[in-house]
């Protein structure tokens, strides 16, 4: 009779993220900013509002995105430019003693369809990354499923960041929202500052980096010895 082999609780939870990490599908994209567009709001012109297709790229979730812009206040101009010159991100930028509103919106015109974000339970939350931004910052995601269920939730930026960063907003910060049946999804920006220069270079559906899945593993081991 053979003998069961009981593995270490701390080689369990290595084995568990491993698989994790081997098992996880490919990323979905939400927007890589490759399309084009153009905005400008001020004190005489204070909103501004298109939309584009995708035309086939698939660098846009649903097709389609919509793009609103607000004026608020203060003497400048705020700008959206969204690959400009072949740069593929969107630029934020308001001048200086002036505040402004920017919410992008994809939902294929009306509907994603009952979208799974989640791919199966395999992504586990928006990836975001930053190529820079020199003021605090809030990116409030708002997300609606099929039964109109509707939350937001914000990832709030510290400013002084010049180089590329990704940041990591966990489905579960969108209580009472069914993210395997996504019907749409916007991202106000709200400058904390009346100024800003804010550079996005892409949006998904993610999963932590494997080092941050690591982390997970030990914060998970920590935790158990410390219950006992």
């Amino acid at each position: 009779m053979s003998a069961s082999i009981r593995m270490p609780l701390f080689v369990r939870i290595v084995v568990c993220t491993t698989l994790l990490v081997s098992g996880a599908s490919a990323d979905m994209i939400i927007d890589e900013f490759a399309i084009a567009q153009s905005l400008a709001v001020s004190s005489t012109s204070p909103t501004d509002s298109s939309t584009v297709m995708d035309s086939g790229t698939g660098t846009i979730i649903g097709g389609q995105r919509q793009v609103n812009l607000e004026y608020l206040s203060g003497p400048g101009i705020a700008n959206v430019e969204i690959h400009a010159t072949g740069s593929n991100d969107m630029a934020f930028s308001i001048q200086s003693n002036t505040d402004a509103l920017a919410t992008l919106i994809w939902d294929a015109g009306s509907s994603l369809g009952g979208l799974d974000l989640t791919e199966g339970g395999m992504l586990l939350g928006l990836g975001v990354m930053i190529n820079s931004d020199d003021l605090e910052a809030d990116l409030n995601f708002q997300i609606r499923d099929t039964a109109n269920n509707v939350a937001t939730a914000q990832l709030a930026l510290p400013g002084d960041l010049f180089s590329p960063q990704e940041m990591f907003l966990s489905f579960s910060a969108f209580s009472g929202v069914d993210m395997t049946s996504v019907d749409a999804i916007s991202l106000t920006i709200d400058a904390m500052f009346p100024a800003v220069d804010l550079e996005i270079d892409y949006i998904k559906a993610t999963t932590p980096e494997p080092a941050g899945l690591a982390l997970l593993a030990f914060g998970g081991l920590s935790v158990i010895r410390r219950k006992r």
